[in-house]
């Protein structure tokens, strides 16, 4: 009997016997694959919603006064919202006539305390003058009596020389009279005697007036001295110091006074747009009440909330990646700048769900320059942590 040739089964009988009972299977095991590496995945991941941090700062008044219009003083239109400003450029002018006025004032009141004092120093200056004169006059005089008493002293000096001599001679004659022994001689000798007496009065009264002489040139001379010590000159050298001192006071009143004037000016700390306009021109405002507020146009950090049930702790340095939250945005390498010092609550627009409340610690992420033009200060992004150990870098 004929062997019979079997039938091959066609390949879609085959292929629907590998649908209906091995692709279950097959697809039911890579659901399972793929599940458990997302679960690991989502172990050591993180993703958070954070935002480029967005700097505000309000303008404050420096000091009390009315803001002037700046057409008027500064030759430019006055700011209006979303004015771009560029950072120390002239955001208000204050009224500073007052101060100008008080500045004239200052300068008058120099002027005229100046003038008195030089008054006064050119006063000093003829007493001095003055004073000097009577001075020199005096001593003049002075060395006049000491010449005239010097001349009288000699003299005296002279006379009583001259008395003793004579004196000497008689007492020789004397001497040669009495060895003699003549009585016609005695009257000779009374008479010599009495010539001796009249000498020795004249010596002793020479002498006493030689002593008052010497007073007198003493007198004289140490008048002289005591005269130079004791004259009472007006002191220019003080009055020069002390005019200097108020020229030195008022010009440190004056140097205050136009520091103000420069604080009337009011200039922007940063570059941005003007968000909020406060005080208008012709208004009155206090010394640190705001004129304007102005927000950066540009942000530098991406600042987040990293959760408290992630796996990894936020480091200083730590990889993360950026995406932006349209759909496709690009994802950008980052990496953590600063690590805050505790946990927060996590600010309502940054949730995932706004009706739970979560906390984390504070991250700063440094914006690199490629992400800079894509980003806008105050716009949310995501944070992912792909896994990455920390690049160890300086602190600043």
């Amino acid at each position: 009997m004929p062997k019979k040739r079997r039938i091959p089964t066609p390949i879609s009988q085959h292929w629907n016997h590998f649908r209906t009972g091995l692709l279950p299977l097959i697809a039911f095991l890579a659901c399972i694959w793929a599940t458990m590496m997302l679960w690991e995945r989502r172990a050591t991941q993180g993703t958070i919603f954070a935002e480029a941090e967005a700097k505000e700062v309000d303008v404050a008044s420096s000091a009390d006064g009315r803001l002037l219009s700046l057409e008027a003083v500064a030759n430019r239109p006055d700011w209006k919202v979303w004015d771009e400003v560029g950072k120390g450029e002239i955001i208000a002018v204050l009224d500073d006539s007052l101060l100008k006025a008080e500045i004239e004032v200052v300068h008058g009141a120099t002027d005229k305390l100046i003038a008195e004092l030089e008054t006064t120093k050119a006063r000093a200056e003829f007493d001095v003058r003055a004073i000097s004169q009577r001075f020199d006059q005096n001593k003049f005089n002075r060395a006049f009596e000491a010449s005239r008493f010097k001349i009288q002293k000699r003299e005296v000096e002279v006379a009583i020389v001259d008395d003793k001599m004579a004196g000497a001679v008689l007492l020789r004659d004397l001497k040669i009279l009495e060895k003699a022994g003549l009585a016609a001689a005695e009257r000779d000798r009374v008479r010599i005697r009495q010539q001796l007496e009249q000498l020795r009065a004249r010596i002793y009264k020479n002498e006493e007036l030689l002593g008052e002489i010497d007073a007198q040139l003493a007198l004289t001379n140490n008048f002289v001295k005591e005269y130079a010590e004791e004259m009472n000159l007006p002191q220019l050298e003080e009055l020069d110091e002390h005019i200097q001192k108020v020229v030195d006071a008022q010009d440190a009143q004056i140097d205050l006074l136009n520091l103000r004037i420069e604080n009337m000016t009011v200039r922007a700390p940063i570059a941005g747009v003007i968000k909020e306009i406060h005080k208008l021109p012709g208004e009155a405002i206090v010394e640190g009440e705001p004129i304007v507020t102005i927000g950066t146009d540009s942000a530098q950090y991406i600042v987040g909330y990293w959760r408290e049930n992630h796996a990894i702790r936020p480091e200083r340095g730590l990889p993360v990646n950026v995406r932006l939250t349209q759909p496709g945005g690009q994802e950008f390498e980052c990496t953590i700048h600063d690590v805050g010092a505790q946990y927060e609550p996590v600010p309502t627009h940054q949730l995932r769900d706004y009706s739970r409340p979560e906390y984390g610690v504070p991250v700063r992420i440094e914006i690199p320059e490629p992400l800079k033009a894509s980003v806008k200060p105050g716009e949310l992004v995501h944070v992912i942590y792909r896994g990455g150990r920390p690049q160890r870098t300086s602190n600043r």
